[in-house]
C-alpha cells in the first residue's frame, strides 16, 4: 500500500499512521541543536522532510521554528491543510505536497530535518547536494531513523539493511561536502513510533547524525 492510500485510510477511520507525540530520538536530536545554535537572531525557518502527519513538524514550531512541512503523500497534506490540529503550532507550518527531489525551498533555510524517511527509490547519501542547495551558510542537517544496527532485530522499520541509515555513512557524506558533524551515534528508542509496531520484541536503534554547514 501506499503512503497516500495509507494516510487515506487512517483518515477515513479517524486514527493516525503515527504517534502523537515526536520520537523520544528526535527530541533529543532537537536538544542538541538547541544546545549547539543557541537563540537565533532572527524566526529559524526549517523543511521538514517527510513530515507525515506533522508530530515533528509541531515540535519545531514550539521550538520557535517557522516550517515547511514537505510531505509527497497528497491525501495528508490536504488533509492538514484543511483540518487544523494544534492552534497554537499550525499556523506557522506551511504544507507542500511534494517530492524532496523535486523541492527547492524559495530561500535559504536554517535546518533541514529528515525524520524516519527510509526510501526504497533513491538512496538519502546520494542526495546531499540536493539537500545542501536548500541550506544557508551555518545552518543545519538532522538525520533521524532506523539504524542499521537494527538489521535482524524484532523491530518495526524497514527490514532490508539498504533501506537503513549508518552515522558513519551519513557523517562522511556530510564530511565530503564540507559539513561538521555535532553529533554522530546509534540511540536505543523504547516509545512506540507506529502503534502496529507495539508487538515487537526488541527495543529500536535509531541513528542520529547531526552537522552544520561552513558559515563560508
Amino acid at each position: 500500500m501506499s503512503w497516500n492510500a495509507r494516510y487515506r485510510e487512517a483518515i477515513e477511520s479517524g486514527h493516525k499512521v503515527f504517534a502523537d507525540h515526536p520520537a523520544s530520538s528526535v527530541v533529543s536530536a532537537l536538544n542538541t541543536l538547541q544546545q549547539a545554535t543557541g537563540k537565533y537572531g532572527h524566526q529559524p525557518c526549517a523543511v521538514d522532510v517527510g513530515a507525515g502527519e506533522g508530530r515533528h513538524s509541531r515540535e519545531l514550531v514550539r521550538r520557535g521554528y517557522k516550517v515547511v512541512a514537505l510531505e509527497p503523500a497528497e491525501s495528508i497534506v490536504e488533509h492538514a491543510r484543511e483540518n487544523g490540529i494544534d492552534p497554537e503550532t499550525d499556523s506557522e507550518i506551511h504544507w507542500v505536497a511534494q517530492d524532496m527531489r523535486n523541492y527547492t525551498p524559495p530561500e535559504p533555510i536554517d535546518l533541514a530535518l529528515l525524520c524516519f524517511m527510509h526510501q526504497r527509490e533513491f538512496l538519502i547519501t546520494e542526495k546531499i547536494d540536493h539537500l545542501d542547495s536548500w541550506i544557508a551558510p551555518g545552518g543545519w542537517i538532522i538525520f533521524v531513523g532506523h539504524s542499521r544496527a537494527q538489521a535482524g532485530l524484532d523491530v518495526g522499520g524497514p527490514s532490508n539493511p539498504a533501506c537503513l541509515w549508518d552515522p558513519e555513512e551519513l557523517s562522511e557524506a556530510l564530511t565530503a561536502h564540507g559539513y561538521r558533524i555535532e553529533r554522530a551515534e546509534n540511540v536505543t528508542r523504547k516509545d512506540i513510533e507506529k502503534k502496529e509496531h507495539a508487538h515487537h520484541k526488541d527495543a529500536s536503534i535509531d541513528a542520529i547524525v547531526i552537522a552544520q554547514k561552513p558559515i563560508q
